[in-house]
């Protein structure tokens, strides 16, 4: 009779062995996943501050350009006037040119030149 109930303990302690085998594997898996994951966060993370490293930078190009645009535009509004500037002197030494002979109109057009406001001034 002890041997049978001896028999049935083995089987139980068997069983019972075969189970905390069962969750050790079953931990180390889990390990290695929460290993893998942690990784993977770390990955993530080591990403997203490689990007916002680049969005840093352009942003801060997209100022430079920002100062830039603003700068030609003033350029060109500068150009603009300039150049109406010139319109209206082209016109001023037309007018001259139509009072004056060839010859006289030369002499005008130097002393025009010469003149403080002049292209040449």
């Amino acid at each position: 009779a002890l041997r049978g109930k001896g028999g049935g303990l083995q089987e139980k302690l068997d069983r019972a062995l075969g189970d905390l085998e069962e969750a050790q594997r079953l931990k180390k898996e889990a390990e290695d996943v929460l290993r893998g994951k942690e990784k993977e966060v770390g990955d993530m993370a080591g990403r997203l501050k490689g990007a916002e490293h680049e969005n840093k930078k352009l942003e801060e190009k997209n100022e430079h350009l920002q100062d830039q645009v603003e700068f030609w535009d003033a350029e060109g509004k500068k150009l603009l006037s300039d150049a109406d500037a010139a319109k209206e002197r082209i016109e001023e030494l037309e007018a001259v040119s139509g009072l004056c002979s060839p010859r006289l109109f030369e002499h005008c057009f130097e002393q025009q030149m010469l003149q403080p406001g002049g292209s040449h001034a």
